[in-house]
């Protein structure tokens, strides 16, 4: 992740119970009133199936600090992980809901590992991920299966982050 020092956990229990693009819809909204306009860019990549969107960061009009130091404080809320006993818990229901494959390994061992490489995650996103994951799969969820659910929406949060940086910064 950035160089972001995300400590309010209470934040993180609380984006917990949204889904992610409820997340991403709500930020963009109260972007948009607090800067006037925040529209995503997005380039096209030519594939074997079509044109395939990327997105690649937001157009921020706004020139007023003020407004500007508001935006990136709520979109750093939005990065907010869980704090690290409840990830291991909404992990070790996870692992206690699928088999065991070939780990020799406790439910809790593995929650805890788990835990410790996902402890960066926005909060919705690893409950997002930990859902899909148990409706999907019936064997222990690797961190490449996990991390496949949510490395496109964290891309997108990080970019709007970055777009509101590199604004502040062209003050």
């Amino acid at each position: 992740m950035t160089e972001l020092a995300l400590t309010n956990y209470s934040w993180g229990l609380k984006l917990a119970t949204k889904q992610p693009s409820e997340t991403l819809k709500e930020l963009e909204t109260k972007l948009s009133e607090i800067l006037g306009t925040c529209e995503r860019t997005w380039q096209h990549q030519v594939s074997i199936y079509g044109y395939d969107p990327i997105h690649t960061g937001y157009e921020i009009v706004c020139n007023d600090r003020d407004k500007l130091i508001r935006a990136l404080d709520l979109a750093k809320k939005a990065l907010q992980p869980l704090e690290f006993e409840e990830a291991q818990k909404q992990l070790r229901v996870l692992y206690s809901v699928q088999a065991r494959v070939g780990e020799n390994i406790s439910v809790e061992k593995k929650a805890h590992q788990m835990a410790l490489l996902l402890g960066d995650v926005p909060a919705d996103l690893l409950v997002y991920a930990v859902k899909t994951n148990a409706k999907q799969q019936k064997f222990w969820a690797t961190y490449a299966e996990l991390w496949e659910l949510i490395v496109f929406k964290l891309e997108a949060r990080q970019n709007l982050l970055k777009s509101i940086e590199n604004k502040l910064n062209s003050l």
